[in-house]
């Protein structure tokens, strides 16, 4: 599954809602917004635990997809 070419370039704006330190701390970035659902990139498991609560308060409803090193998603 691909993410689409919107994806190649991830929204600004999302990261500037949840902080760039916060994103690179804790290995998630938001890519983009598909209606009201933000996607965010995760670099694992833990990533995803740890950050849910504050993604959804700063963003709304979040899904989290896996990327390889391509930038490609992992279903």
């Amino acid at each position: 599954m691909t993410l689409g070419p919107h994806v190649r370039h991830p929204d600004p704006r999302l990261l500037d809602l949840v902080g760039p330190a916060f994103a690179r701390e804790h290995g998630v970035l938001p890519l983009c917004r598909v209606g009201a659902l933000t996607l965010v990139a995760a670099r694992d498991m833990w990533a995803r635990i740890e950050t849910v609560d504050r993604l959804e308060e700063a963003l709304g409803p979040v899904s989290f997809v896996d990327l390889d090193e391509t930038g490609q998603a992992q279903s």
